[in-house]
């Protein structure tokens, strides 16, 4: 499968390998910036922070350091970030050359939109469980605090079964695709 052009004026086209190369590379320095963020929301969410941001961020450094605080969950949600971008950009690129040379459909709006729920659906069918993971190892307490996340993936699918991975998934995607139909 080719794609768009590379970058670097070669005149060549990216292969998928390099896609998804480039889809991990992008996710890697978007977690790097965006992780202290994410362990704090969930925090605030899960456990009750009160105060300032900054204030939080100090005593998570303070009390569990930078890699074990602020960075906890990091390799889940690398693996996260980087599931969702690559399914994005492979199904994205496959629904449309599908689209139109399947269904006929013309290379307008209406086949970028229907490409991208599509993509949008396979991002959220695969991403869901490193997405769950990865929130649930940046938790400090509670059932799977202090768990990484292959031990919480194996006690989840122990105590919960596989599906634990999708609980609310059918309602919320349900009233996206309803709203997204064309009959809608």
């Amino acid at each position: 499968m080719r794609g768009p052009p590379a970058a670097g004026g070669g005149g060549g086209e990216a292969t998928l390998g390099g896609r998804v190369s480039l889809a991990v590379l992008t996710s890697a320095l978007g977690i790097a910036a965006a992780n202290p963020s994410d362990v704090l929301k969930v925090r605030c969410q899960a456990h009750g922070l009160r105060g300032g941001a900054m204030r939080n961020y100090r005593h998570i450094v303070s009390t569990e350091g930078l890699r074990g605080g602020l960075y906890k969950g990091f390799t889940a949600n690398l693996i996260r970030n980087s599931v969702i971008s690559a399914s994005e950009i492979i199904s994205y690129e496959q629904a449309k050359k599908t689209l139109i040379r399947v269904g006929g459909v013309a290379d307008d709006w209406r086949l970028h939109l229907a490409s991208g729920c599509i993509a949008g659906l396979v991002a959220t069918v695969l991403g869901s469980p490193p997405d769950i993971l990865a929130t649930k190892a940046m938790q400090k307490q509670g059932r799977y605090g202090g768990l990484r996340a292959s031990e919480i993936a194996v006690k989840m699918v122990k105590t919960e079964g596989f599906l634990a991975f999708y609980k609310g998934k059918p309602p919320s995607s349900g009233c996206i695709d309803y709203r997204l139909t064309p009959a809608s």
